[in-house]
């Protein structure tokens, strides 16, 4: 015997009405479900209709109906949850309006979210997927939940979209089980990506996917390392750095809290163990960047917030050659200044036949220039400081001067040395 059919069909032109009492009473007379372009109106919960289906012996509802709704508009609360879903279960193309919740849920057949646009939270915790799960190019633009889901089978989010770029969304995949290949390829991770505790048995995709504000891999379980080729971040830049660790705070701390600054978005790989989480071949610089960024994080808390700003303003926490040799040309030319105008040639004493030879007196071409020789430790020169407060001042900069050149050194062989 065939199973009944509700079957509506409108078109992009044509949209039909449908209450979401007729969905849930065709659950309740077992007919399968085939709906394209649509407006489904009210309420989808379950509870309205628990009594009067089938219980499984874990005391969950069993729904037998195929539900096939594509490019429909869900507007109202969603609520399938505690169900057993014994054929396939598909969306494709839906926009659902408000909130979505399949909690403790098995999908025994194909379930299908392709290009669905989720507005409002959705719950898919503690769920089983038994078979493929298809949530290619949705759009999730508030909360998401997996946690504690099992995926028995693939799982595809490629393309998907978590979270809207404005506000801190979550993308919980904490504790969930993936059996199979899960792949996350080009999805985009605009707020929180938790996959702490997450076990991946089966070979792992982010090739591609962008992850905009934070990445938690803590205690995560990877049976093959995964594919991180290509990954895109929000990498922590000179500029945004000063101005999220230093003005920031500081404009907060003089207005009282009254003004706070919008900050740059940097992602947070503080919890991401790269030697069990990815394949390092996939992308070494992604690899590098995390491991500096867990390394200058652990002593930042380790030591004194001072050390931390002066090591990033200096050099970028080692990591900026253009900005230490920035600093080096500073001090050379503050100490021309100050031998310029601070000294003068009561403190000095000049090569005076040479000068005199060349048609020439001294100038502040001439301290600059004797600044840089001394900066750069060279030690020659046609000017020679006769007072003790001349030699001190000189002193200190050729000090400074073996300082910034070590560190300028150190750069410079970090950035040309061999990536491990």
């Amino acid at each position: 015997m065939n199973p009944k059919v509700f079957e509506r069909h409108g078109n992009n032109i044509n949209i039909i009405q449908i209450s979401a009492d007729e969905i849930l009473n065709c659950i309740v007379e077992r007919c399968d479900i085939i709906v394209e372009y649509s407006i489904i109106q009210g309420d989808l919960d379950i509870e309205k209709i628990r009594n009067l289906l089938d219980q499984s012996e874990d005391l969950k509802s069993v729904i037998n109906s195929k539900i096939i709704i594509k490019n429909s508009e869900i507007r109202g609360n969603f609520d399938l949850s505690n169900v057993i879903f014994t054929n396939d279960v598909i969306f494709d193309y839906c926009i659902f309006r408000d909130t979505v919740r399949f909690v403790s849920n098995s999908f025994n057949s194909n379930a299908s979210f392709r290009t669905a646009v989720f507005d409002s939270e959705v719950d898919f915790s503690s769920t089983i997927f038994n078979d493929q799960i298809d949530f290619i190019s949705s759009t999730f633009n508030n909360n998401v939940n997996f946690d504690k889901a099992i995926f028995n089978h693939d799982a595809m989010f490629s393309g998907s979209t978590f979270g809207l770029e404005d506000y801190i969304t979550e993308a919980n995949f904490s504790l969930a089980v993936f059996n199979e290949y899960a792949i996350f390829s080009s999805a985009s991770f605009n707020g929180i990506a938790n996959f702490n505790h997450a076990v991946f048995n089966g070979y792992t995709h982010f090739a591609g996917s962008s992850f905009n504000r934070s990445a938690t891999f803590l205690w995560t379980a990877m049976k093959h390392p995964a594919n991180f080729q290509g990954v895109r971040f929000c990498e922590g830049k000179l500029r945004s750095l000063i101005w999220n660790q230093i003005i920031c705070p500081s404009v907060s701390k003089v207005t009282f809290g009254k003004l706070k600054l919008r900050s740059y978005s940097i992602t947070d790989f503080s919890e991401f163990n790269t030697a069990t989480i990815m394949d390092s071949s996939s992308n070494p610089y992604l690899k590098r960047y995390i491991d500096d960024e867990q390394w200058i994080r652990s002593w930042r808390e380790r030591k004194h917030k001072f050390w931390f700003i002066l090591w990033e303003i200096t050099s970028h926490c080692g990591r900026s050659f253009s900005l230490w040799a920035m600093w080096s040309a500073f001090f050379a030319i503050l100490f021309a200044f100050i031998y310029y105008f601070g000294f003068g040639e009561q403190h000095f004493s000049y090569n005076v036949q040479k000068m005199i030879a060349e048609g020439r007196h001294p100038n502040f071409w001439s301290y600059l220039y004797y600044s840089v020789v001394t900066f750069t430790t060279l030690g020659f020169g046609d000017i020679v400081p006769t007072t003790n407060i001349a030699r001190l001042v000189v002193g200190t900069e050729v000090i400074l001067g073996y300082i910034m050149l070590g560190g300028l050194i150190s750069i410079f062989a970090n950035k040309l040395a061999r990536r491990s």
